[in-house]
């Protein structure tokens, strides 16, 4: 038998094993949760969609189910002093999704921010102000690229 210390709760315990670190699966299992997980990445993570997802305070109301919310809305909340309403968007200015400076960021409704990121209605050529028809030309300078090619 060899004498261990729990690296959880400091205890001394008999096992017979050399290597045993911890005292029972329950000291185990906490000393294994957030922090101390080797998987643990400071409790931020990057969505496939290009958004920050930051471990929310416990108390959050609008947290996920995984405990976390958007940075940039847990930034600008720090910022107003409360929280975000749900028709409150939270607009990237520059269009980069991870750059959640505060200078970076606006409040706006989620009518001017479909409006900011609705596509641009007129031609593409430069002092042509008609509106497109497809891929961002208007009807005659689509038919004039479609004959080029």
């Amino acid at each position: 038998m060899y004498t261990h210390i729990c690296k959880n709760c400091n205890k001394s315990f008999l096992e017979p094993h050399k290597q045993t670190k911890f005292c029972s699966h329950l000291c185990y299992s906490s000393s294994n949760k957030s922090k101390n997980n080797h998987n643990w990445r400071g409790g931020k993570y990057k969505s496939v969609y290009g958004y920050i997802y930051i471990r929310a305070p416990k108390e959050h109301p609008f947290k996920a189910a995984n405990g976390y919310i958007f940075e940039h809305r847990l930034i600008m909340e720090q910022k107003i002093g409360r929280y975000l309403r749900k028709e409150e968007i939270v607009h990237h200015i520059n269009g980069i999704k991870n750059d959640n400076r505060i200078e970076n960021l606006i409040i706006t409704t989620r009518a001017i921010h479909n409006r900011i990121h609705a596509p641009k209605t007129i031609c593409k050529i430069k002092d042509c102000n008609r509106k497109h028809k497809g891929l961002g030309y208007c009807n005659m300078h689509y038919q004039q690229i479609k004959k080029l090619s």
